[in-house]
């Protein structure tokens, strides 16, 4: 019963050294992921939709479909033009990912520490 003791206490030690952090580190993730969703609506604002009729009449006309210049092309030069905010944006979803698995690392640990051993 004493090994089990000394463990617990161990487990205790480390978790008070490391809870910090932990704490830091979700709140980083949290951040991190609101600055990314605001980014991403920032950046889909304004994005041309192509219409889905005018996709239907191309289907309708004689000839080869791939012929066609794609409808998505607006798009594509409209997000073009935000090459440093798209960059900024999984910047940001990149560190608050590697946040979130620092915290829920911690949380692991943690739990695993305390389920039973049947």
């Amino acid at each position: 019963m004493a090994a089990v003791k000394k463990d617990a206490q161990l487990q205790l030690a480390w978790e008070a050294r490391h809870r910090s952090r932990a704490a830091i580190a979700a709140l980083i993730s949290v951040a991190g992921l609101i600055v990314t969703y605001v980014l991403q609506g920032m950046l889909t604002s304004g994005v041309p939709i192509p219409s889905g009729l005018e996709a239907l009449q191309r289907a309708a006309q004689p000839g080869a479909a791939a012929e066609l210049p794609s409808l998505q092309l607006p798009v594509l030069e409209f997000l073009d033009g935000r090459a440093p905010m798209q960059l900024a944006t999984a910047v940001a979803g990149l560190l608050a990912y590697l946040a979130m698995g620092w915290a829920v690392g911690f949380l692991g640990v943690a739990a695993r520490a305390r389920r039973d051993a049947s």
